[in-house]
């Protein structure tokens, strides 16, 4: 009757270390970043290793109604970086060929190091034009987010090296920056000692992450849009996340609204033991992402 399991580092008879503990904790998300990494491809028999297919769904998206003041919001689970490079494909079209002109939103601001924000999501929809916006939430973190520690009054930094409330959010770069903005007093001297540490959502403290900046902001922006919104699409997913099917179920108990789930191994019955029976809930597209966008 505990409220949560109880924390022991006891395996068997044996004590293990919290540091051994610890590095252990590190190398599996490395290995998660691995597994996720835009060449992890050769490791999957299944797949064409290519987002072309990706980048085809997106622009077929796009391409309903007018372009002007056009949004799409996309939500993912998934910490890899498939939809972003779906973007930059699209980005490398002849200039010519840009009908219609997508933009990518996805929290970060254009600089030397990017830095997450969540004000980049009200940015004015009359600054980008004719461009269709693709609003981009990364709900459990991603692969390229790592952080740094805020610069405290005398420069050293605020906080502890783990990250917590204060810490910012920026993309991982290649290469030495991260020191040499450091050294020249643009980042607080006070870094993780792993300065490269990947912002996976949520860690092992996950309940009380839940509460903390940026993930509930993130899941804040995903139950509001349910609110608005009329048509939801999920992809490739299970439903894992308890939080994310109660807000799901929320949007189907609305009037006037649609869920289509496209998976080849999720069930109709499923759906209803998770959201229940719904007008809004619609019969499986049981088909891979592939040949959905095919016939799409």
């Amino acid at each position: 009757h505990a409220a949560f399991a109880p924390v022991t580092t006891a395996v068997g008879k044996s004590e293990v270390p919290a540091t051994a503990i610890k590095q252990a904790s590190e190398e599996l998300i490395g290995f998660m970043a691995e597994m996720c990494d835009l060449s992890s491809c050769k490791y999957a028999e299944h797949g064409t290793g290519k987002v072309d297919y990706l980048a085809d769904f997106v622009l077929a998206m796009a391409s309903f109604g007018k372009p002007a003041n056009k949004l799409i919001r996309v939500f993912s689970t998934n910490i890899d970086l498939c939809v972003e490079a779906a973007l930059v494909r699209l980005s490398q079209r002849p200039r010519a060929d840009r009908r219609p002109d997508v933009v990518l939103v996805d929290g970060f601001e254009s600089a030397i190091l990017p830095t997450f924000n969540m004000g980049c999501y009200r940015r004015e929809m009359a600054s980008f034009g004719e461009r269709c916006a693709i609003y981009y939430w990364k709900l459990h973190g991603s692969i390229d987010w790592t952080y740094s520690q805020a610069i405290g009054a005398d420069g050293s930094g605020e906080g502890e090296a783990a990250y917590s409330d204060q810490s910012i959010i920026v993309r991982r770069v290649d290469g030495d920056l991260l020191d040499k903005l450091a050294n020249c007093g643009a980042l607080s001297s006070k870094q993780p000692n792993a300065n490269k540490r990947i912002v996976i959502f949520p860690t092992p403290a996950k309940y009380s992450q839940t509460y903390t900046v940026p993930y509930m902001d993130l899941f804040e922006a995903f139950r509001r849009t349910l609110e608005e919104i009329e048509l939801l699409i999920c992809i490739g997913t299970s439903f894992p996340d308890q939080h994310i099917r109660s807000a799901i179920r929320s949007f189907v108990e609305r009037d006037n609204t649609l869920l289509f789930v496209v998976d080849p191994q999720v069930k109709s019955d499923k759906l209803k033991s998770i959201f229940g029976v719904s007008r809004s809930v619609q019969p499986v597209i049981s088909m891979g992402f592939l040949q959905f966008v095919q016939e799409f």
